[in-house]
């Protein structure tokens, strides 16, 4: 299984984090943004 890492946490993070949540290849397993709030909020979205 492929472990994926986000880095930034913008509105393309949205887009590129699709194909891996979709995948049952991959697991998403961190996040990473200059604002916890915002790094928060997708982890928990996502």
């Amino acid at each position: 299984m492929l472990k994926v890492g986000i880095i930034g946490c913008g509105d393309i993070a949205n887009l590129n984090v699709l194909g891996y949540i979709r995948s049952q290849d991959a697991e998403l397993v961190a996040v990473c943004d200059t604002d916890l709030k915002t790094a928060g909020e997708k982890l928990e979205r996502w």
